[in-house]
C-alpha cells in the first residue's frame, strides 16, 4: 500500500519540524522570541494604522442636511 499524499498544510508541517530538528532548544526559544518580537512591532505599526485612518476629518467633506 502506498501513502496517502500529504496535504500543502501537513507538508508544510513536515519541513518546519524537520528544519526545527537542526537547532537545539535554546535556538528553537530564541527564534521564537524573535518571531513574538517582529509580532509585537507589526501588530503596534498595524494598530497606529488603524487609529490613523479611524481620526474623524477636520471638516466633513460631503453634508447632506436635507
Amino acid at each position: 500500500m502506498t501513502e496517502a499524499p500529504m496535504s500543502a498544510s501537513e507538508e508544510k508541517n513536515s519541513i518546519v519540524r524537520e528544519r526545527l530538528s537542526w537547532f537545539g532548544p535554546k535556538q528553537i526559544m530564541e527564534l521564537i522570541q524573535q518571531t513574538m518580537a517582529q509580532v509585537d512591532v507589526e501588530i503596534r505599526e498595524a494598530r497606529a494604522h488603524k487609529l490613523n485612518l479611524c481620526t474623524p476629518p477636520a471638516k466633513p467633506r460631503c453634508r447632506d442636511d436635507n
